[in-house]
């Protein structure tokens, strides 16, 4: 993943981040702001996390987690934020459920059998989307599921992301839909606008 991240202009390194030298190496009181821990093992991501709050308390860490009295201990450490991927899906499940077309993107994703992706779609001015209300758009027919509308504003502080938003919603040019969806589906739908 370091070489992944290296190739498309991230600063990354290959070490052992259970290490507190490593972290000290690379600046840990100066220049290190965020860190993720994203292994696929809870003890690692754990023993990374309290390794590096012990080290700077001032340092965003984003954990991994599937662990729920792991997930507390982290809590207990002031991880900043920790993330539970089967909670998560659970969530999207429980709200999704019935809907065919958002189960068959949760399991694809879940098993990754096709290319899912989550992505911006910016509705243009005059194009079918823009007037028109979340009730009007067939999110099935065009086989993606929308996530929320992020309703963009010269001023930066002005913008806002809506989550799920009602069915009266009315979408404008500028706005860009959330959606989740096929990688055909996101780019048949961006080929649109």
């Amino acid at each position: 993943f370091a070489q992944i991240a290296y190739n498309n202009g991230y600063h990354s390194i290959c070490a052992d981040a259970s290490q507190g030298d490593i972290f000290r190496q690379l600046g840990i009181d100066e220049r290190i702001t965020h860190v993720l821990c994203l292994t696929s093992d809870d003890i690692q991501n754990a023993f990374i996390a309290v390794n590096i709050k012990s080290l700077n308390e001032n340092v965003y860490v984003t954990a991994r987690c599937s662990d729920e009295e792991i997930a507390q201990k982290m809590e207990f450490a002031h991880v900043d934020h920790i993330i539970m991927p089967e909670e998560i899906a659970g969530m999207m499940g429980a709200v999704y459920a019935g809907e065919r077309v958002a189960f068959e993107v949760l399991l694809s994703i879940i098993e990754e059998k096709e290319k899912t992706q989550i992505d911006e779609i910016n509705i243009t001015k005059g194009s079918f989307l823009d007037n028109t209300t979340i009730g009007e758009v067939d999110f099935e027919k065009l086989r993606v599921i929308l996530l929320g509308v992020f309703r963009h504003s010269d001023l930066k502080s002005l913008s806002e992301f809506i989550f799920n938003p009602s069915s009266d919603f009315l979408l404008a040019s500028g706005d860009s839909l959330v959606c989740i969806g096929y990688t055909t589906a996101i780019a048949n739908l961006k080929s649109k606008m």
